[in-house]
């Protein structure tokens, strides 16, 4: 048994290219992720999860919930679990073309933010 303290990073993203419109995938967000990770050398295990976002009757939005956790049987500390969920949030908000990305740390949300026109 190897205990560690908790701790989790979340970032949670939309489904939807605010440029084209197109839902991308969970294959193309995994891929997307895959080669964030070998292109930085950082390979801080993550999972994928499908979410909603839902606010009244009026405001219901598919999307994916991307969480890292200190997994102990690698270590990786707090600090560099941070920093690279808060680089990919960014990566994912520039290659999926999405308006907001938030990164969700224990202490705080951190809202990564894009200015796209819509047509």
């Amino acid at each position: 048994m190897k205990p560690t303290k908790t701790h989790e990073v979340k970032i949670f993203i939309g489904s939807v290219n605010e440029v084209t419109k197109n839902p991308f995938t969970e294959k193309d967000l995994t891929k997307a992720i895959q080669e964030f990770q070998e292109k930085n050398n950082c390979k801080i295990t993550v999972r994928i999860t499908k979410t909603n976002f839902v606010s009244g009757l009026s405001y219901f939005e598919k999307g994916w919930e991307i969480g890292a956790i200190n997994y102990p049987r690698f270590f990786v500390n707090i600090s560099q679990i941070n920093k690279f969920m808060i680089s990919l949030g960014s990566e994912l908000l520039s290659r999926f073309k999405q308006k907001r990305v938030s990164v969700v740390t224990p202490s705080k949300t951190i809202v990564l933010e894009n200015s796209y026109e819509s047509n």
